[in-house]
């Protein structure tokens, strides 16, 4: 069962939002001067200020009247209204519609994500973001990825089976990177005891100065030039999967 209203204005007192995303990063740059912005579930609209100035249209939606409230501006607009009733009235309408951290909390996904793709223009985007069910572990975040927060663990299989039952192309998925103190947290409680598996006297020390020693000069170049942290799968959080709607035929 999804969280009640309840449950998430609890949640928020003591949860705060963030407002610098990620994934926010990894869209704008797809997003172009004349482009339309729909961004579905917004709250209080973080990535769509981010946006507004740099898109011909950014609005959004959202069916939490505690979050939002109805308002409009010359480019900003936010209502307080479900993506299936926003879809009938708006088919086709945006270049790109975004959805950042929403799916994992629904009973019922599809429903959502074909409204949403029902808002999307013949060749534009449908941006999904979720958790990341291969991330390396937040002990800060686990309790919350469990109902009724979070209903479902996501995996890229199940970002390309939605693209498939779309009938639309899957452009790409990425994973959020870790910064440098997640990554020095990572090897010193995964990696680096698997290398060092025996107890003895200053073993601590010792995976506590190696855990730094990748990511100091000259070492790091190394590092990022080989890609070791993707190939040990050494991700954040969530990922973000870009899918593409077919353009319309050309009658002829």
């Amino acid at each position: 069962m999804p969280g009640s209203p309840e449950f998430y204005a609890e949640l928020s007192s003591f949860v705060p939002y963030n407002e610098h995303s990620w994934d926010f990063d990894y869209v704008r740059p797809l997003l172009k001067r004349t482009h339309s912005v729909l961004d579905v579930a917004c709250g209080k609209g973080a990535f769509l200020r981010s946006i507004v100035d740099s898109v011909g249209a950014a609005i959004g939606i959202d069916t939490n009247p505690a979050a939002v409230s109805d308002r409009s501006d010359d480019k900003l607009r936010i209502y307080n209204q479900s993506v299936e009733d926003f879809s009938v009235t708006h088919h086709e309408e945006f270049d790109c519609v975004s959805a950042f951290q929403v799916v994992e909390h629904l009973g019922s996904i599809m429903p959502f994500v074909s409204a949403a793709y029902g808002c999307v223009k013949p060749g534009g985007l449908l941006v999904i973001s979720v958790p990341n069910r291969a991330r390396r572990r937040a002990p800060g975040f686990e309790s919350l990825d469990y109902p009724p927060h979070h209903l479902s663990r996501w995996a890229e299989n199940h970002l390309s089976m939605i693209a498939e039952i779309l009938d639309a192309e899957l452009l790409s998925i990425a994973k959020e990177p870790l910064n440098k103190s997640q990554t020095i947290g990572a090897l010193r409680i995964k990696e680096l005891p698997e290398l060092l598996p025996a107890r003895f006297a200053g073993r601590e020390f010792i995976l506590k100065v190696m855990s730094r020693l990748p990511l100091t000069f000259p070492l790091s170049l190394v590092w990022r030039r080989l890609k070791i942290a993707e190939r040990l799968g050494m991700y954040g959080m969530s990922m973000v999967a870009i899918i593409r709607k077919p353009s319309t035929r050309l009658q002829t």
